[in-house]
């Protein structure tokens, strides 16, 4: 990735700012040494921002963002609960120098309204109507003001967004990486996978975010680029999420549209990163979130964003796309920073530590994926339009016995798991959502073959294309071609020592 013009990027902090959180949430905060190899990192400097709760998180993420941006006297907050206000609101969140903090939709967490006693808050802005932050919610942040707090919303989350976004002067919409075109963002507004990985570059612009259905432009946002005179639109997301249709009529406006998309969540956010990377953000800082929800990488946006790093996603182990963009060359082979939004259970240890490996250029001698015994080997997911193609190969022999079997079993991602016994690779799952992200696992049967693989994720999606033969029951055989790896790395905690 080739090194950008510096564009006033704040380095990560120190650790002293971790004073301001006492009782709110917790910031840890290690040193991963080091990595001689070409277009590698030679340090990789990784702190952890989280807190007990989503709202503990983001009061969190808040402290870190006043320590290098305050003081702060404006505050916005939003819903712990949807994703579309905290999203709009990142571009705000740059002009009014505000950080972004949640609430539940009928009482305040006492981590937002401790960060607002600690500051020297004047304003208060809530993004969304009383559906997602209450009268009641709005009365108690009231009493912690003179003044009353200014409220944003709109008929629906579309009206909602345009609305957020109208607070920004059209002056102030930016140019994306000083192309010349006065630009906005544009995701679909039926569900929070594409739009995560936005936010920094929304607050770095600023860029208003705004949210399309899939197959038609809302009336609201067309008014919006009409009167702000856009130039340009970038799209995040597939055709799935947002149609062509869309694009027509974007173009019909005389619209320049790009899109940046992969084939899941995971990999959108790599396509993302790489081209901010390559063209108008620093790449020796990155920021690492849960992408199977949102409030972590929505609040992280604004720090990201103020340090000009973009946001990749990972879960519970780091998604393939994501370790490929952070394996990446570094410019300078220097410190790089890498700033994890969230607990251990949004991003784990494990995913942390193959996040560095990364970075740093270090292989191991051994992948645990492969190499524990009796649990199968490559575990590859293919989307498709409604299924998934899942394939492995067979686990190295527990005793002298080879397994009897497999099963497989998955999920919507953080819900409740479906088994199959009695399956073979390749097999598909069928009856799935288009747009849902699925977590995957299978496990050999036989004595000594009970163990699950590490998880893969896929998203079915109605731009994939393949010939699959099916049958009752939701799972077949099948033949396709041009197999998308979507393959979960696990940590290397377990393996030899690193070898570089």
């Amino acid at each position: 990735m080739a090194r950008c013009p510096h564009h006033g990027r704040v380095r990560p902090l120190a650790a002293a700012a971790a004073a301001l959180l006492a009782g709110t949430a917790i910031v840890s905060t290690a040193v991963v040494a080091t990595s001689s190899t070409s277009g590698a990192a030679s340090r990789v400097d990784s702190n952890r921002l989280w807190g007990a709760d989503r709202y503990k998180t983001a009061a969190a993420t808040a402290e870190r963002y006043a320590a290098s941006a305050g003081p702060i006297e404006t505050v916005i907050v939003a819903s712990g609960t949807a994703f579309a206000d905290a999203l709009a609101a990142t571009p705000l969140s740059r002009v009014r120098n505000a950080p972004i903090l949640l609430s539940s939709p009928d009482v305040l967490p006492d981590a937002t309204r401790d960060f607002i006693k600690r500051h020297p808050v004047t304003d208060i802005i809530i993004a969304g109507g009383t559906k997602a932050v209450s009268s009641g919610v709005e009365a108690t942040l009231a009493g912690l003001i003179v003044g009353e707090p200014e409220r944003i919303d709109g008929a629906d989350r579309y009206g909602t967004v345009v609305n957020i976004a109208r607070q920004i002067e059209a002056a102030k919409v930016s140019d994306y990486c000083s192309d010349g075109r006065r630009t906005v963002l544009v995701a679909t507004g039926e569900q929070f996978a594409d739009a995560l990985a936005l936010s920094p570059l929304a607050f770095a612009g600023p860029h208003p975010v705004l949210l399309t259905r899939p197959d038609q432009l809302p009336a609201a946002l067309k008014e919006f680029l009409a009167d702000y005179r856009i130039e340009q639109v970038l799209i995040a997301g597939g055709p799935a999420a947002v149609t062509p249709a869309v694009e027509t009529e974007l173009s019909a406006l005389g619209i320049k549209v790009q899109r940046l998309w992969g084939q899941d969540r995971f990999e959108t956010a790599a396509v993302l990163a790489e081209a901010l990377a390559e063209g108008c953000f620093e790449s020796d800082e990155f920021g690492l979130a849960d992408g199977r929800n949102f409030p972590d990488a929505l609040v992280g946006g604004p720090l990201l964003g103020l340090r000009r790093a973009p946001l990749l996603l990972s879960g519970p182990s780091l998604p393939d796309a994501t370790r490929r963009t952070l394996a990446g060359p570094v410019p300078d082979a220097g410190v790089v920073g890498l700033t994890i939004f969230g607990g251990r259970q949004a991003v784990s240890d494990a995913a942390a530590a193959t996040a560095a490996d990364a970075l740093l250029g270090v292989k191991r001698t051994c992948d645990p994926r492969t190499d524990a015994a009796g649990v199968p080997r490559e575990v590859t997911v293919q989307p498709l339009d409604g299924s998934l193609v899942v394939r492995w190969k067979a686990p190295a022999t527990v005793g002298s016995a080879p397994p009897t079997g497999y099963r497989l079993r998955y999920r919507p991602a953080g819900g409740q798991w479906t088994t199959v016994d009695n399956v073979n690779s390749p097999s598909t799952i069928a009856g799935l959502r288009n747009v849902v992200l699925y977590e995957v696992q299978v496990a050999a049967t036989g004595s000594g073959y009970e163990a699950w693989s590490p998880s893969s994720y896929a998203t079915p999606s109605e731009a994939a294309t393949a010939t699959v033969s099916s049958r009752s029951g939701g799972l077949a055989g099948a033949t396709a071609t041009g197999a998308v790896r979507q393959v979960a790395y696990s940590a290397a905690a377990k393996c030899p020592p690193a070898i570089r």
